[in-house]
């Protein structure tokens, strides 16, 4: 019976893939235009900063649910990537600038999607988004931090990010890493399989990016922008507020682990104080 209410489906990767071909194609247009579409420099950033939203958006909504065993296809893109940062190509060949956008999202999505199809109750998304939001602070503002350490290195800042043409110009600059990406699919595809309303998350993460943009905008610093994905999803959804009840005192316990073990990290990277 269940085969044959499944008999005619479109499988969920196939919509995923034609997301991303459709992005990769339309921002390979972009690039190709971009130098004869002379507009002010405000505008240029604001539209910039949007695509790429919209871009992130747009691909976590059709990210599939990924199994253990489909799982090993991000090798693929993963190897790609590798393979761009040993050959220290980059972002200033249109092409390598659609196959980067496609690899970035292909893998960020493929991860989001694994871990975001293991989750069992709407209560394990607020551990997930409790230990993205504190191990993306961690990774920005630790000395020693993953992320802190690819914006020192500008070859593997364009490698690993999704990056945007800037109208006007030809420059191609990175604006999201793919750790937003993968987030990002994992926040959807998570509420997805927990009974939770697609389009409420989408909303949210809409919301929490235009939100960690405006923040940066406004301070003019780098900031993690997976902690806001985490509270708007958490806020938008009082189900993540209740962890499972034959769970909750575990989560709770590794929580605490995870906590103590950052904090603990961060205090080591700390100057000593003289005198």
């Amino acid at each position: 019976m269940e085969s044959a209410k499944n008999h005619g489906k479109i499988p969920e990767v196939v919509p995923f893939v034609l997301a991303v071909v459709a992005v990769a194609s339309a921002s390979l247009l972009l690039a190709w235009c971009a130098p004869s579409l002379h507009v002010a420099p405000a505008f240029a950033r604001v539209f910039g900063e949007s695509w790429l939203i919209a871009v992130v958006l747009l691909t976590a909504y059709f990210a599939p649910r990924v199994s253990a065993e489909a799982v090993s296809v991000a090798v693929l893109p993963a190897a790609v990537l590798a393979a761009l940062l040993w050959a220290e190509l980059g972002t200033e060949w249109l092409s390598v600038f659609a196959l980067i956008t496609s690899c970035v999202l292909f893998l960020g999505c493929l991860i989001g999607g694994y871990i975001g199809a293991l989750l069992e109750h709407p209560g394990m998304l607020f551990a997930v988004a409790y230990v993205a939001a504190l191990g993306d602070c961690f990774s920005v503002f630790h000395p020693h931090g993953l992320t802190a350490n690819v914006l020192k290195n500008p070859h593997a800042l364009a490698v690993l990010t999704l990056s945007v043409p800037v109208l006007g110009t030809t420059r191609i600059v990175p604006l999201v890493g793919i750790g937003d990406v993968a987030f990002a699919a994992l926040f959807m595809v998570g509420a997805r399989v927990t009974g939770l309303d697609p389009r409420r998350t989408l909303v949210a993460l809409a919301a929490a990016m235009l939100l960690a943009v405006s923040s940066v905008e406004l301070l003019r610093v780098s900031l993690p922008a997976v902690p806001f994905m985490s509270f708007a999803v958490v806020a938008a959804h009082k189900e993540t507020r209740r962890l499972p009840p034959a769970q909750a005192r575990r989560i709770l316990l590794n929580l605490l682990v995870v906590t103590v073990l950052l904090g603990s990290l961060w205090l080591v990277a700390r100057p000593p104080t003289l005198g």
